[in-house]
């Protein structure tokens, strides 16, 4: 038997800035928060459900997304084949495709992780990226194996300028 919350009786919200809410109210006890994290899952129709099993049945949580559902909550590079490591919020840690890297019109990072969702670095995870940025003339670039990977630049106007460590300002755990 599965059981299904819709979001407007479920009242899960997950922030831009990946904090969890409960109608309009923090989450603060961190095993909640990592419990949340873990069990995002995605429908057939691209809506944002928590997955929980407990004894005898399965259930489907939905909540409000106000950006994405992903973050990057550390980045590491991989000594013996040069790839980036990212830890998602979910526990998941995936290989880091650097030409899906981009900025939004806010200045804000992302990277494109598991079926192409968006995933939104925090501070911690962009701070480790910056420490592997160039740049020359062409603009902001990663090498990887004698290649160069560039950073698209963020629309012109764009209010977050540049790629920079001081962008995506929030905790990767909510509390």
């Amino acid at each position: 038997m599965i059981r299904i919350v819709s979001k407007q009786d479920g009242q899960i919200r997950l922030s831009r800035d990946g904090r969890w809410f409960h109608a309009g109210e923090p989450f603060t006890n961190g095993n909640v928060i990592r419990f949340f994290h873990r069990a995002i899952r995605k429908d057939e129709r691209g809506e944002y459900y928590l997955y929980n099993r407990p004894a005898n049945f399965e259930e489907h949580v939905y909540f409000e997304v106000d950006d994405t559902a992903y973050f990057v909550w550390d980045l590491a590079r991989d000594s013996a084949d040069g790839e980036f490591r990212i830890l998602l919020n979910t526990e998941a840690i995936e290989v880091l495709d650097l030409r899906t890297l981009h900025e939004d019109e806010r200045g804000v990072m992302y990277c494109r992780v598991l079926d192409g969702d968006r995933a939104r670095f925090t501070l911690q995870a962009l701070t480790r990226l910056a420490d592997h940025a160039e740049t020359d003339e062409r603009g902001i670039y990663i090498a990887r194996n004698g290649e160069r990977i560039y950073i698209p630049a963020p629309n012109p106007g764009c209010p977050g300028g540049q790629f920079s460590p001081l962008q995506g300002d929030f905790p990767h755990d909510g509390g």
